[in-house]
């Protein structure tokens, strides 16, 4: 009888021991989820990522809200942006899927005006070729600019047959 109730108290304490565990376990994991999704979003106050590769993360979320400085709404998708901040000129580029009313409130709130110079000046060569910023086609669309004090400027195209949007934002 004791060696039965020996045996039967080893097999709860084991039982225990491996829920505990399990337990800890998912708890440790938890923990490093919080503390590397916080530490990720402080060192992004300082150091703003931008994911010219992938669409639609969070990095490229909170560029769009820091930089065009609207609402994000469900219309707008397929978000990518690219920084070059290297150098004395900086120029940051974003392209977006979007319906129009973005489009006017984008045009809004940043004073942009159809340009309709023909030359781009340094902005072409400031562009980067990406899969999704084809400067090629780009140059075809209707431009919308805004110049700023100390040579800061702002261009948007917006393409109304595929509802894309480019934006660029520079400074010389």
């Amino acid at each position: 009888m004791k060696i039965n109730l020996g045996l039967l108290f080893l097999a709860i304490v084991i039982n225990s021991c491996d829920r505990i565990r399990s337990i800890t376990s998912k708890s440790i994991e938890k923990v490093k989820e919080v503390v590397n999704n916080e530490s990720d979003k402080l060192v992004d106050k300082v150091i703003p990522t931008f994911d010219s590769y992938k669409s639609d993360t969070e990095h490229n979320r909170r560029r769009f809200k820091d930089f065009l400085q609207i609402e994000l709404t469900s219309d707008v998708k397929n978000i990518y942006c690219y920084a070059d901040e290297m150098g004395i000129d900086k120029n940051y580029q974003f392209s977006f899927n979007c319906d129009m009313s973005t489009v006017i409130r984008i045009l809004q709130k940043h004073q942009l005006r159809l340009d309709t110079a023909t030359s781009y000046g340094f902005s072409a060569e400031l562009q980067k070729e990406f899969v999704w910023w084809k400067c090629n086609d780009i140059k075809k669309l209707p431009r919308y600019s805004w110049k700023g004090d100390n040579e800061y400027y702002k261009y948007f195209w917006y393409d109304q047959k595929t509802r894309k949007a480019y934006y660029l934002d520079f400074d010389l």
